[in-house]
């Protein structure tokens, strides 16, 4: 159990998952998520899912399908990109396939690691014109340090 939403390496988002998510942290992910849209700012985001073991309930997959269809004008409009974490390399590549079926609203990677999915976002932020703050590039070396 558990979600995390780190603003402060801002433009760069990191979320982190735990094993799974009750419904109070689903809802909170949406008014995070809600918070971050309202800012009108370009951003990028990884979420790290290498932590989960279950998927959500019934309940909680037709929340989330129906959020993300009411924001996908604004992910469109705002977010450069977001990468997930997934450490199973079958499920990994299997959502690489799913993801070329379906397009989602901004681009995606589905990353093994955190250090790939640093480098991944940093490559958005520059091709969208914006600056990789000090705050990120520490975040990033630290992950450096530790995933190598």
């Amino acid at each position: 159990m558990g979600y995390r939403m780190d603003l402060e390496t801002w433009p760069l988002i990191v979320v982190t998952l735990g094993s799974a998510l009750e419904d109070d942290e689903n809802t909170r992910m949406f008014a995070d998520w809600g918070a971050v849209l309202a800012r009108r700012e370009k951003f990028v985001a990884i979420t790290d899912a290498r932590a989960v073991r279950a998927v959500g309930s019934a309940k909680q997959r037709k929340q989330t399908a129906d959020w993300m269809k009411s924001i996908d004008d604004q992910v469109k409009r705002y977010s450069l990109g977001h990468a997930t974490i997934i450490s199973n390399a079958l499920v990994r590549g299997a959502l690489t396939a799913l993801s070329w079926l379906h397009k989602g609203a901004a681009p995606e990677l589905h990353a093994a690691n955190m250090l790939d999915a640093c480098d991944w976002c940093f490559e958005k932020l520059r091709a969208g014109g914006l600056e990789i703050p000090t705050s990120a590039l520490v975040f990033r070396a630290d992950v450096a340090r530790r995933e190598r």
